[in-house]
Formats: structure tokens, sequence, C-alpha cells
């Protein structure tokens, strides 16, 4: 048996991949470890903690000051949540681009709408019986935001169906970009998933003001989303005080690549997946130690 070669991606960030080799015992050694790894959040709690206990505490004036101080955007409460006129705008600035979000949202809908569960009552003699579904009155949504490019398909993936089960009030929280702005394609999404509000807040500070509600932001019965594993812990914190979604976790891929693989299609496939944070486990398996060093020039 060949010993295989792994390319493990060390750091992800502004689409920059880090790869390094381990091969023969090192490469086995690390897929045992694999087997036994376990992520630990209990260091992250430390930090997630005293941002909740503050949001709950100080409401409108914590997530002013938390917002400045993680996302360096100043917000007064009156500007948290993004205006309609700013929605609208949006619209105008990814115009070109308008007919693929409306698409995505059109087969969503009727993906969920096949599945959608309806009620009803029997009537039997003298007796009667049913099931009614009730939908939530308001859920929240948190889209991560990042610099140059915007996660509207996950905004859809989750606004969307909740449209669909006839939730009255669907609110997305997302962080702010530098300038404090939202990136337009997430509002014009926003807008044709049926949205009720958009809050320029995200991370932790997101989570604590959905889950107890402020002066000005409402508390959800429900939490959806994915974000980085300051959002997880923090999920996971307030879980026993409102609903939350299956946790989510780091993305994780692995390719295994023959002799014959494209180098710039597998280096493709890592790239795709590491613009998701630091946390993100992406690894390449191969036999081919030449495709590995094709690999690592590929992502370069």
């Amino acid at each position: 048996m060949r010993k295989p070669i792994i390319l493990r991606i060390a750091d992800s960030l502004n689409w920059v991949v880090t790869l390094r080799i381990l091969k023969g015992k090192d490469a086995w050694t690390f897929l045992v470890e694999l087997e036994s790894r376990e992520l630990d959040l209990a260091v992250f709690k430390e930090s997630v903690r005293p941002i909740i206990d503050q949001v709950k505490l100080r409401e409108d004036d914590a997530v002013s000051e938390l917002t400045e101080r993680l996302y360096g955007v100043k917000l007064a409460p009156e500007e948290f949540q993004v205006s309609i006129d700013v929605i609208e705008e949006a619209l105008s600035l990814v115009d070109r681009d308008l007919p693929v979000i409306e698409e995505l949202v059109s087969k969503v809908k009727e993906f969920y709408s096949r599945q959608k569960i309806e009620s009803f009552i029997a009537k039997e003699k003298e007796s009667e019986y049913g099931v009614t579904w009730i939908p939530l009155e308001r859920v929240g949504i948190h889209v991560p935001e990042g610099e140059g490019f915007a996660y509207f398909s996950t905004l859809i993936y989750t606004a969307v169906p909740a449209k669909v089960a006839g939730v009255p009030q669907v609110f997305v929280f997302t962080p702010p970009l530098a300038n404090g702005a939202v990136n337009p394609y997430l509002l014009a999404a926003a807008k044709l998933s049926g949205v009720d509000r958009v809050y320029r807040i995200g991370g932790p500070i997101a989570v604590a003001a959905m889950a107890y509600g402020t002066t000005t932001i409402p508390e959800v019965q429900k939490i959806f989303g994915t974000g980085d594993l300051l959002f997880m812990t923090a999920k996971k914190i307030v879980s026993p005080d409102v609903a939350v979604d299956f946790p989510s976790t780091p993305v994780e891929i692995v390719v295994l690549a023959g002799a014959g693989a494209n180098p710039s299609t597998v280096a493709w496939e890592l790239v795709s997946q590491a613009e998701h944070g630091l946390d993100t486990f992406l690894m390449v398996i191969t036999t081919d130690e030449s495709l590995a060093d094709a690999i690592v020039s590929a992502t370069r």
C-alpha cells in the first residue's frame, strides 16, 4: 500500500490559503488523532458570556458599545435596523444580478412549499380529531458577513422556509461592514425573501439581542443561522432560555485526489470553503507527491 500524502489547511483568511504536507507516519498519526478530536467551547465561553450578560443588563447601550468595540462601527440604537429606503436602494445597486437571486428564491420557495404539512380536522360521529400546525410568531436569523462577498444564499435558505411556514415576523441579523453598511446583495436577498427587518448587528451581540430583547429589538422565539465559533458558543449559552436550531459547526471538507486529478480544480474546491473562517478544516488525501506539490502551488 502506498503511503498517503495529506495536505492540511493550516490557516485560511481573506481567501489566502496556506497548506502543509504530511507524509508517511506523520500522515497516519494525524488521521488517528482526527478520530478522537472534540470541539471544546469552554475557552470561547469566557469571552462570550460577558457579552451576553452586558446585553441582558444594559440592552441598547451595550449593543452600541460592543458593536463599536468588536466591529469598529459606532451605531446609535435608532441605526441598528436598516431602513426600508436603504433596502430598496440595494435592489437598484445589484439590478444586473437580481434574476439570479430571484430564481434561487423561487426554487427554494417551491421546494419547501411541497413539504408544507397542512392542518386537518376530521369528524366521526360525536367526536373530532386532528392536527393544527401553528407557526412561530417571530424568528431571528443570523447571517455571517464578509468584506467583498455576501452569504445571501444562507439568508435565502433560512428566511424563505420560515415565510413558507407562515412565520409573520422574520428578522435578519448580520454584522456591519467596516463602513457600517450591509452588503447590498444581502439586503436584496432579504427583500426578495420576504424578510421583515434587517439589523446590522452580528455575532454574540446579535444572539443576546435576539434571545433577551432590548428597547429597540424585540426578542424572538427561535434563533437560526450560522457564524463563527463565538456565535456558536453564544447560541449554546442562551439555549436554555430560547429555542435555537441545530448547532452549527466549523466547515470541514476532505478531497480524495487521484493521480489524474486537476490540481487547479482541487485547489478551487479548497478555496471555495476556506472563506468561512479560521476554524475551517480542509484536507486533501493523495498518493501522488507531485500532485500534492501542484495543489500547493495552485492555491498561491
